[in-house]
C-alpha cells in the first residue's frame, strides 16, 4: 500500500525500535495505572516508577531516532532502494545530525527546568532562614 510504513522484520532499524516498544508500552501502562488508579501503590513503588518510565521513554526516543535516520536519503549508511525523503523537521542526515536529534529533548528539558529548580531552591533557603 502506497504511503504506509513497511513491515520489515529482516531490517535492524525496524527490529531495534518496534519490538522494544512492546515492553516499554507495558511500563507506561503500569505507571499510568499506578498513578491514576492505585494511589496507595505510588508510595510503595514510586521510587522506581518514575525512573523506569523515564528510561522507557529514553530508549524509545533513541531507538526511533536511529531507526528513522538509518534510511533517510543522503545518509552514508542508508540502504539503496529503501531510502525515504528527510522531512523538514529533522536535522540533516549525518552522524552529528543524529546525535543532536537525540539530544534535543534533553537540552530543552535543561533549559525549562533549570529556572524552576533555581526558584525552588531560593524558596527553600528563604524558608530555612525564617524557620
Amino acid at each position: 500500500m502506497e504511503g504506509s510504513p513497511p513491515f520489515e522484520p529482516d531490517r535492524v532499524s525496524f527490529n531495534l525500535h518496534v519490538w522494544i516498544s512492546f515492553p516499554i508500552m507495558v511500563i507506561i501502562i503500569w505507571k499510568t495505572v499506578i498513578s491514576y488508579f492505585a494511589k496507595k501503590k505510588v508510595f510503595k513503588q514510586g521510587k522506581i516508577v518514575g525512573m523506569v518510565t523515564f528510561i522507557a521513554w529514553l530508549i524509545t526516543w533513541i531507538t526511533s531516532c536511529i531507526a528513522f535516520y538509518v534510511n533517510v536519503e543522503g545518509n552514508p549508511w542508508a540502504i539503496p532502494g529503501l531510502t525515504h525523503e528527510p522531512p523538514g523537521i529533522l536535522l540533516p542526515a549525518t552522524y552529528w545530525g543524529l546525535i543532536i536529534q537525540i539530544l534535543i529533548p534533553f537540552i530543552i528539558a535543561i533549559l525549562v527546568t533549570r529556572p524552576i529548580l533555581w526558584k525552588a531552591q531560593k524558596i527553600e533557603l528563604e524558608k530555612q532562614k525564617k524557620g
